[in-house]
């Protein structure tokens, strides 16, 4: 090959590349169009350096007027090499800046050298607009596009409710015509995705190990039909309504046998297939791309990624391409999954899910409030914007904070400080974890019960009279229509002033001030408070109506005959009276402070005890 041609080859690759460089800074879009591009981009790095390294050596004048830009790209391109075979990780973004930065040295070293050519002229004027414009172009179109999308961020970026809330169920998500009613869930085809998008996560799991393992623990993998609690609530509803209705469950449960059209078919004759059992996956939280309100009941879409046939491909080689490409640049994969909504709204984004209310498509009957967790977060002093709470922390937090705390990790996509957010979930749910034997999540679990949230205050002991049971508690009730809810917040709670008064008779508190002598063989009521610390919603969250709290008690210098029993926490303003042998219990919730009350016998030395009670569980 002539001299002539080698010099012309390299001249032009080195314009396309600053073109194809303006380009992959500026679109980080997650297409195939653009990953070939950052292909393209490896492919033109090493022609220009294969080509120019040619042209130099053969021409001494060239030689000698682009040894300084020659020496920048040079080192540009070694470290680029060093990013192609390690990856363009957190840990690796020193050698990605070098990169960007030895590259625009070499640019910049450039302009003496184009201006000479330019004043030339002929094809060497022609080849100096050329590097001119397209150096430009690399400097300028990244910095529009980055300083327009922070100035205009997309509509889908951020989380706001609508100017007007839907009047009923049939004006939620796709309304009736939806394949997902009455379910709000939609997708961005508007109609139904294949099931095995939700099915891969073990795919996931081959770079995000961490992650992955986390994950299969949590109570988000167990919400479909592979946890019994879940799949024999289904199953009943179903026998009893029909599948229809189910589907309002199934919009935040069921998604590999949901969003493929399948849930129109009984669960009972498809509850052994793998589609059943996959639970939450991965894509089930990180492929919403849109959050269109704080209603609740799904109210999200959700988008087949365009890639997602390269990573899961069954061909090794399509499927190490795609490693291979998501290493070199992350961001399209980044972007892909984890939109701003799910860092700058993080409650919002919880609350598709973790709010919801019933109407006529679903029980036949009326509006009616389910759990809501997020409204009564937003109401706390946890989250920073109530302004009625009783508590206010030194720093308020959201979902993420508490329930996806931040452990150490080496998986691909931590922090800079080495940590990844925790995909346990952690929570309040031991059922799962114990009825699974998971002695892993178990141990997390209660890590998070212990952990400050919740403190229980031993308050006050009083006297129970075995004849009337203790002391009389008074219902008193506004006159102002109630809000068909069990989880009334705000709004709501005021429409619902139910209000429990106790009549005082004997106390003695605080407990560790008056210090009761309690005799041998007596019945006394121990007012004990749990309190939410940094539990912004109800203890416990979620849907109550089937969780229980047992706080059971021990005396360390007496003995307790009976052990304590939970009660049905329906309704955070009910109180209600579990009896069991000389032992009971009743439970009452004023904003966001939870107090138990319990009446234990004591038995032991002939001497008054005087018992320390101990509250677990």
């Amino acid at each position: 090959m002539g001299a002539h041609r080698v010099k012309t080859i390299a001249a032009i690759a080195f314009v396309v590349l600053l073109v194809n460089t303006a380009y992959i800074a500026a679109f980080a879009t997650p297409t195939v169009f653009y990953m070939a591009n950052v292909l393209v981009h490896v492919a033109l790095g090493l022609l220009v350096a294969i080509s120019g390294a040619a042209a130099i050596a053969r021409d001494s004048e060239l030689r000698s007027a682009l040894r300084i830009p020659a020496t920048l790209f040079v080192v540009a391109l070694l470290v680029g090499s060093y990013l192609t075979v390690h990856g363009n990780l957190a840990d690796d973004r020193w050698a990605l800046r070098l990169h960007i930065a030895f590259g625009v040295f070499a640019v910049a070293a450039l302009v003496p050298f184009a201006r000479r050519r330019f004043a030339a002229g002929g094809a060497a004027r022609s080849w100096a607009l050329a590097f001119g414009g397209a150096a430009a172009l690399a400097v300028v179109l990244p910095l529009c596009v980055n300083l327009y999308l922070e100035t205009h961020p997309p509509a889908w970026s951020r989380i706001a409710n609508p100017a007007t809330a839907p009047g009923s169920m049939t004006e939620e998500g796709g309304g009736p015509r939806s394949p997902f009613f009455p379910s709000s869930a939609k997708t961005n085809v508007g109609g139904i995705i294949p099931s095995n998008f939700f099915m891969d996560s073990e795919t996931c799991g081959e770079c995000h190990k961490d992650i992955y393992e986390q994950w299969k623990s949590s109570v988000h993998h167990f919400a479909s039909f592979n946890n019994q609690f879940y799949r024999k609530s289904i199953e009943y509803m179903q026998s009893v309504v029909g599948t229809q209705p189910s589907k309002w469950c199934a919009g935040c449960h069921d998604h590999a046998v949901f969003f493929n059209g399948r849930f129109d078919r009984p669960i009972a004759e498809q509850i052994d297939t793998p589609e059943a059992h996959a639970g939450l996956a991965c894509t089930s939280c990180h492929a919403i791309v849109r959050v269109e309100s704080t209603m609740g009941n799904g109210d999200f879409t959700i988008e087949y990624p365009p890639l997602h046939e390269l990573a899961t491909s069954k061909n090794r080689y399509v499927r190490a391409l795609d490693r291979f490409l998501t290493y070199l640049n992350p961001e399209p994969h980044r972007r892909s999954f984890m939109k701003p909504f799910m860092r700058q709204n993080a409650a919002e984004f919880c609350s598709s899910c973790h709010k919801v209310h019933l109407d006529i498509p679903v029980n036949d009957y009326r509006w009616f409030r389910g759990f809501n967790d997020y409204d009564a977060w937003q109401a706390s002093g946890v989250s920073g914007q109530g302004a009625r709470s009783f508590y206010y922390p030194p720093k308020s937090s959201t979902c993420v904070d508490c329930h996806m705390p931040l452990v150490s990790s080496r998986d691909p996509g931590r922090h800079r400080d080495g940590t990844i957010h925790s995909h346990r979930f952690p929570g309040a749910n031991m059922a799962v974890p114990f009825v699974n034997h998971d002695k892993a999540q178990m141990q997390a679990t209660e890590d998070f019960l212990k952990s400050g949230a919740l403190t229980v205050d031993i308050f006050a002991v009083s006297p129970v009279d075995e004849r009337t049971e203790g002391t009389r508690m008074i219902r008193r009730t506004g006159d102002a229509p109630q809000a068909m809810s069990s989880f009334a917040v705000g709004e709501e709670a005021e429409a619902q002033r139910s209000v429990m008064i106790r009549e005082v008779g004997q106390i003695a508190a605080p407990i560790d001030k008056a210090a009761p002598g309690v005799q041998p063989g007596s019945s006394v009521r121990v007012d004990v408070v749990v309190r939410t610390r940094k539990v912004g919603h109800f203890f416990p969250g979620g849907t109550v109506d089937a969780f229980d709290v047992m706080p059971p008690a021990r005396s360390f210098s007496g003995a307790v005959r009976s052990r304590t029993r939970g009660v049905d926490p329906w309704s955070p303003a009910r109180t209600s009276i579990a009896r069991t042998s000389s032992t009971d219990m009743a439970i009452r919730s004023t904003s966001g402070t939870r107090s138990r009350r319990a009446a234990f016998s004591t038995s032991g030395s002939s001497r008054p005890a005087r018992p320390t009670w101990v509250i677990s569980g």
